[in-house]
């Protein structure tokens, strides 16, 4: 509301307020001239109507406290007057919104701007307030005489990491953003001291991330807060683990120093549920702990829980040490109940030449102090360490020592198991798969999961809005090798698609313009059109979607979708072409990924021994191969994830190359959903052509199979499913402090030890070529895909 409407509304509320002065002193009059009282008309007063939205323009004013600012997009919203605008922060880091005539005077503007890892969100006051600092600020720069007159600091909103952890306060249904009912709470609320500390704790969660962006397990720094809203347990757990860089954050935003707790790297503080506590610097007096989490490093044979129990200073009595410790099992004392006496080997770790190791951990621990242990005979003995090394006695009667209880709890570490040579009779299985594929031998299939029977290659499926045509075809073809539709116009899609590859580019990573390396082993385009999702990680839903996402891509093709359409207008025979396949001569985004999708649809497998075998030429397979086709169904559990005619479940699984944490780190799927049990999940490849399309996996670090000329030993990604991949072993299961990180990697349960021989392994290997063909150069014809004469 601007100051001329202030004004008329002040001079109407003037004029009320006299006419019902003048009305009172003429009742006041009647009622001292006359001798019996009259009744008197009721006045009914009806107070002016204020406006309720605003009735002209005013600028919204903000800066935006972060230094990648300048060019982002920010989108002002008001819900109750269904205001949307979007716009961009200009190089000053300002924005600057003309509110129009409607907006509700009573809410608030609600701003997000969003930013490389961080999302700024901003809740203004109410616009009427808003409205009235306009004015004021246009009539001050009329008064000066200037129409560039500086702005007032106070009339600028301040968008910044305290206004998004404030925001993110508010959003109780984590929606991003607020409800009236949301606003109200949040006005209630915003002077609580708990309110307070909660901000600053999330602002301390972001700033870590933001710093060390390899600690951000969230799309943004936004969802990082909404998620610590919602789940405090792992908030505490991302506090206490990351102790340094929470103490720097600290320092950088607050200019708050603590000290840092030296020992919480081998001890970690829970709570009476197993949990850590947020902050592990503070003294057991200031926030007590009910037991450690000794994470100390351990050979890998020696991976488990260890914890100790918190002492108090009292000595225990030999006849009372049962009921201590049936107590703390019986309580679950750290949601344990495996509590025990230590040995003395394991007491005596936290001691050296008779020096307590870890003092802030164990305050009630003392050199002088005789402690309860158990020997290697597990009989009760009493050790002191008085004179440096650990002295062992037996206790008498009557004796009293203090008890440190001790939890261990053993990890089922995998490790490489004896092959198993499992015979067959080789007349037996070519007479049993020798019938239809209903009647073949069982596979082993795990509970619970869903499979098909192997089978021939259905017929390419195409999209109703994008049906098969040969024109799109040669369009799409044309597109897929041209390199003008790169930025420097040096590589194609068949750079990394090269049909002389298998389609792929036989490569451990693709390499874009300028040489850049990417991320990810190229995945062949062989059998794309039966794929649910596209990418490994599943991020597109359709080959249409998939296909603009490298040209874009500043390290695969480079070129912004803006310039490709400029680009390819101004190449001579494209306008033809596209007038061919769409009816016109109009180049759209939607038309070159339709003719791109249409040509990568027609590069299917031709026909493979296993299909001819499967349509009745019981020779196509050797005797090795027909070996291979029974393990691939029963003892290599193949079928569990590799089933069906393509031979996927369409399916996502992490197969424990992950490498979370570490320099080859790819979270997969993860990037895609944000949930949790995603993370290092791949989709599940189809196995057909796997010859032609080494290396495999999203690293491309494996060969399928190596086999040694002089031993027949199998090395390669064959040889690591035998042993079960890494499941199981140091680095993918959680230990020390990622018991803790709801994130971490879970390989796929589906994954097993599986004992077979060199002489197995290698007959896999060759039903591997059986299900491999020639690989075909160019598309496939109408009858080849299945698609009946008629409908191209």
């Amino acid at each position: 509301m601007n100051i001329v409407s202030n004004s008329y509304f002040t001079r109407r509320a003037i004029s009320t307020a006299v006419l019902i002065g003048t009305l009172s002193l003429l009742g006041g009059c009647q009622h001292e001239n006359t001798s019996t009282p009259q009744p008197q008309a009721e006045v009914q007063i009806t107070p002016p109507e204020l406006p309720s939205v605003t009735d002209r323009t005013f600028t919204f004013t903000a800066r935006v406290d972060h230094n990648e600012a300048a060019g982002s997009t920010f989108t002002l919203r008001q819900p109750n007057s269904d205001l949307t605008i979007t716009g961009t922060v200009d190089n000053d880091r300002m924005i600057q919104v003309s509110i129009p005539v409607g907006t509700t005077l009573a809410a608030p503007l609600q701003v997000s701007v969003a930013l490389n890892l961080d999302t700024f969100k901003y809740l203004s006051q109410n616009v009427e307030t808003l409205a009235k600092v306009a004015a004021m600020k246009a009539a001050s720069q009329q008064a000066s005489g200037s129409a560039t007159a500086e702005i007032n600091a106070a009339a600028i909103a301040e968008i910044s990491l305290q206004t998004t952890a404030t925001f993110a306060l508010a959003d109780r249904d984590f929606n991003g953003m607020l409800s009236d009912d949301e606003i109200e709470h949040h006005h209630i609320a915003n002077t609580e001291g708990e309110h307070q500390e909660r901000m600053r704790d999330l602002m301390v969660a972001a700033e870590v991330a933001r710093q060390s962006p390899a600690k951000l397990y969230y799309e943004t720094t936004y969802a990082l807060m909404v998620d610590f809203l919602k789940d405090e347990a792992a908030k505490r757990a991302f506090f206490a683990t990351n102790a340094s860089l929470v103490q720097a954050a600290k320092a950088s935003l607050f200019n708050q120093t603590t000290p840092l707790n030296e020992e919480a790297e081998d001890f970690l503080r829970l709570d009476q549920t197993g949990w850590p506590l947020q902050d592990q610097s503070l003294t057991y007096q200031e926030a007590p702990w009910a037991c450690v989490d000794d994470i100390r490093k351990v050979s890998i044979r020696n991976y488990g829980t260890r914890l100790w129990q918190t002492p108090d200073n009292q000595a225990t009595g030999q006849e009372t040490l049962t009921d201590l410790i049936l107590a703390a099992n019986h309580d679950k004392t750290c949601n344990t109940a495996t509590w025990r006496l230590p040995t003395v080997t394991e007491l005596s770790g936290l001691f050296d030449q008779g020096e307590l190791n870890f003092p802030n951990t164990f305050p009630a621990l003392a050199q002088t102090t005789q402690y309860w242990a158990t020997d290697g005979a597990d009989t009760l003995v009493l050790v002191s360490f008085t004179n440096g090394n650990a002295v062992v006695t037996h206790p008498a009667g009557d004796a009293s020592a203090q008890a440190l209880l001790h939890s261990f709890v053993p990890y089922d570490v995998w490790f490489n198991i004896a092959p198993v040579d499992t015979q067959v009779d080789l007349a037996a299985l070519r007479a049993a798969y020798s019938q239809d594929a209903s009647q073949w031998p069982s596979p082993n299939i795990s509970e619970g999961v869903a499979w098909q029977e192997l089978g021939l290659r259905p017929a390419v499926p195409f999209p109703a809005d994008n049906p098969y045509s040969e024109a799109k075809v040669r369009l799409g073809k044309a597109l897929f090798f041209d390199t003008r539709l790169s930025k420097d116009n040096t590589v194609s899609c068949a750079s990394c698609h090269d049909p002389a590859k298998g389609w792929a580019d036989g490569l451990d990573k693709a390499v874009g313009i300028n040489g850049q390396i990417g991320t990810r082993n190229t995945p062949t385009i062989l059998n794309t059109a039966y794929y649910d999702t596209l990418f490994l990680d599943g991020r597109s839903a359709s080959l249409e979607e998939q296909s603009l996402h490298p040209i874009a891509n500043p390290i695969e093709m480079g070129l912004p979708h803006d310039e490709l359409l400029l680009k390819l207008d101004q190449i001579a025979e494209y306008p033809a072409q596209f007038e061919t396949a769409f009816g016109d001569e109009t180049i759209t985004l939607e038309r070159i990924a339709k003719a791109i999708a249409t040509f990568e649809r027609t590069i299917i497998s031709k026909e493979s021994d296993f299909d001819r075998f499967l349509k009745g030429d019981q020779d196509a397979l050797s005797d090795q191969q027909l070996h291979g086709l029974h393990l691939y169904r029963t003892k290599a559990r193949c079928m569990n994830c590799h089933s069906g005619p393509m031979m996927t479940n369409q399916q996502f699984e992490n197969i424990g190359l992950a490498y979370y944490g570490r320099s080859l780190e790819d979270r997969g799927r993860y990037n895609v959903t944000y949930q949790p049990e995603d993370m290092g999940k791949f989709r599940v490849q189809m196995l057909r052509d796997i010859k032609a399309t080494d290396p495999t996996t999203h690293l491309g670090l494996f060969k399928l199979a190596n086999i040694n000329a002089s031993n027949g030993r199998v090395t390669g990604l064959l040889a690591m499913y035998n042993n079960g991949m890494t499941r199981n072993r140091s680095g993918n299961f959680p230990q020390y402090a990622a018991k803790y990180d709801k994130n971490f990697p879970v390989v796929s349960p589906l994954i097993e030890r599986l004992a077979m021989t060199n002489e197995e392994l290698q007959a896999l290997n060759a039903f591997m070529s059986a299900i491999s063909s020639e690989i075909r150069t160019d598309s496939a014809t109408p009858e080849e895909m299945g698609i009946q004469s008629g409908s191209h």
